[in-house]
């Protein structure tokens, strides 16, 4: 006998499925249709890197390894790269993984992002997939820390032109 829906046996059955499928479904947003860039899903400001296929790839920041035979990708980023969102095409639509709990750094690998069930309710191989990150914040040219690094060469310089005699001159 199948269990119900919502009965005691639904749970291990949806999480029962192939690479964590319907684990996917809880931590991505389906859409129809095709995606390519980060412009695509709302972050026109981010970096992308990614793969027009079902392939590795590394910009030398993110790390994207696809396996299980092109169905599963794997994101690996270092400490202080901010990913937005991991998007996985295949079949007819894709998947948005962007909730910060399901996302590198603070998932580590493996994740198995996946494409979206296609019709069959199989995982596609991934047709193509990216990454939208941007890194930490950096500290601006004039900020406090860029202030004592400047003051702390200005002075020695300055008594040292003033005992060698020399003038600094703009022109």
């Amino acid at each position: 006998m199948v269990p119900a829906l919502g009965g005691p046996g639904a749970a291990v059955a949806v999480l029962g499925l192939a690479g964590g499928a319907g684990l996917c479904r809880q931590r991505a947003t389906y859409h129809d249709g095709n995606v390519t860039t980060c412009s695509d899903v709302s972050l026109p400001s981010d970096i992308q890197a990614g793969s027009n296929s079902d392939t590795s790839y590394s910009d030398g920041i993110v790390s994207g390894t696809v396996t299980n035979s092109g169905q599963d990708l794997q994101i690996s980023v270092p400490n202080g790269v901010t990913v937005d969102a991991v998007v996985v095409k295949g079949g007819n639509g894709y998947n948005v993984y962007s909730n910060t709990t399901y996302l590198p750094p603070k998932l580590a690998s493996p994740q198995d992002y996946v494409a979206p069930l296609n019709n069959g309710g199989n995982i596609p191989t991934i047709s193509h997939w990216f990454v939208c990150y941007g890194s930490a914040a950096k500290t601006p040219v004039g900020a406090v820390g860029g202030l004592l690094v400047a003051g702390a060469l200005a002075v020695p310089m300055a008594i040292s032109m003033r005992r060698s005699g020399r003038r600094r001159t703009t022109g």
